[in-house]
This record gives C-alpha cells, sequence and structure tokens, in this order.
C-alpha cells in the first residue's frame, strides 16, 4: 500500500477517454475520481496519483441579464436567495417527552435537503408578491449540471480526456511500479463502461528501459572485446577464463554501487 509520500517528477499520465464521444469529459471525470484514482494510490510503489484538470459535477447557473434589469434584480440578489433556500434545515419529533401530558402518538419531521436537480433550482424563488405571484430563478437564468470550472480542455486523438498524473515513492523502483500500475489499470478496465478506453501517452520508463538494454549491449561487447584482445595476445584458453570470470563480476559490483 502506497505510503502517501511522492516524488516531484512524473512516472506516467494515463489517458482515460471516450474514443466513441459517447462520454463527455464531466463523466469521464468523476468516473476516474470514484474508481480509479484511489486504487491506482493503493498501488505498490505509487506515491500518488492525481487528475489534471479535475471537471467535478456543478450546477451552473447562467443568468441572462436582460431579464435582471427588467425586474431590478443583481447577481447578488439570485446568489442570496439560492443560499437561503437551498439549504440543509434540522428536522424533529412532535409529542416526543419531554412533552407534558400522555401523548398517543409521536411525529417525525422530515425536511428536503440540498437540491441535487436542475429542475429543482428553477423553483427557487427571488421575489413573491402578497397575490401569490412569484418570480423564480428559471425566469432570469437557465439551469443546467455542468462542470465546476472550464479551465482546462484535453484531448486525445481529438477525444475528451480526462489525463491522471502517477507519482513515484522515493526510492521505488520505477520499471516495478510501471508494472504494477498496468496490472491495475488492466484489472480496473475490466469493469470499464462500454466506450471508455485508457492509454499511457507519457511513461518515463521507457527511456529508463532503452538505458538499461543499452548497458547491457555494452557490457556483453565489452566481454566479447576482452576475450578476443586475450586470446589474440596469449593464445591460451585457460588464461582466457581469469578475465572472462572477472569482468562479470566487476560490472556487477559496479552496477550495485550505481
Amino acid at each position: 500500500m502506497s505510503a502517501g509520500t511522492s516524488t516531484t517528477s512524473t512516472l506516467e499520465i494515463l489517458a482515460l477517454s471516450s474514443p466513441d464521444r459517447r462520454y463527455d469529459v464531466t463523466y469521464i471525470s468523476n468516473y476516474a475520481l470514484i474508481n480509479i484514482v484511489d486504487e491506482l494510490k493503493r498501488t505498490r510503489g505509487v506515491g500518488n496519483a492525481a487528475l489534471f484538470g479535475a471537471a467535478d459535477y456543478s450546477m451552473r447557473i447562467w443568468l441572462r441579464p436582460d431579464k435582471l434589469a427588467q425586474y431590478g434584480m443583481t447577481p447578488s440578489d439570485v446568489a442570496a436567495a439560492i443560499r437561503e433556500q437551498n439549504n440543509q434545515f434540522a428536522a424533529g419529533r412532535f409529542g416526543e417527552e419531554p412533552m407534558p401530558g400522555d401523548q398517543a402518538f409521536t411525529y417525525t419531521a422530515t425536511t428536503e435537503g440540498r437540491f441535487a436537480d436542475p429542475s429543482e433550482f428553477e423553483q427557487v424563488i427571488l421575489r413573491s408578491d402578497r397575490n401569490g405571484g412569484a418570480l423564480r430563478l428559471k425566469d432570469v437564468a437557465r439551469v443546467e449540471l455542468g462542470s465546476l470550472n472550464y479551465a482546462t480542455v484535453s484531448t486525445l486523438n481529438g477525444a475528451p480526456t480526462v489525463p491522471i498524473g502517477v507519482y513515484l515513492q522515493p526510492g521505488a523502483n520505477a520499471l516495478a511500479v510501471a508494472a504494477e500500475v498496468k496490472a491495475t489499470m488492466d484489472r480496473l478496465s475490466r469493469r470499464f463502461p462500454g466506450g471508455l478506453h485508457y492509454d499511457v501517452p507519457f511513461d518515463t520508463t521507457r527511456a529508463i528501459a532503452v538505458s538499461i538494454h543499452a548497458v547491457i549491449a555494452t557490457f556483453i561487447e565489452a566481454i566479447a572485446l576482452v576475450i578476443a584482445v586475450v586470446l589474440l595476445f596469449l593464445q591460451n584458453w585457460r588464461a582466457t577464463l581469469i578475465p572472462i570470470l572477472a569482468v562479470p563480476v566487476s560490472g556487477h559490483r559496479h552496477l550495485r554501487r550505481h
């Protein structure tokens, strides 16, 4: 399990996308936040995982300036009415102890919680008169369920995408952690809804793997060169066995030291 600390450099960037554009960024972001990010944080060797430009669901209220001016209202008036009516109120019971006298029944009072649907917000009363007339939010604004912010736009091959940054724990093996992350994502992807897909457009372990292959190739070339030189000058296979055994041992110690 992750220890909760991470390095400042990014190990990988995963891209969760909808190639057929079946889902928007808000849906993908919330799916990743609920089903993927915590799983990545619990992956062995991962210090942290975070969404880039998270698009959390939010109720968007688009005011119509002409209507506000017509009714002599300001955005502050609308915000105050929403805060007043979209609130959590305490409820209780009627006929409960310590009421005086004998009470045959106890009644529980329930109240509606915070609004969750655009139609509920549309019914917020901004102004009313004694005759029962009311000016509602839908009369001066358009209400929709959208994103908390629109500051970040991410796409992959033209499709809406949510990037997820994966950070390494200090001292962890990058190649091993990348393999663990891949195993985690392969397991989670089996439960993805249809039309959702993930890619790895940025992976720092590719350079590490190439460097390791280059070191191994250089090491093999060095051994072959040593064998050829010793055999050429000494013309003795027994004498050649000594550097053949010495080079791998010294190389192994050098690699461990670094």
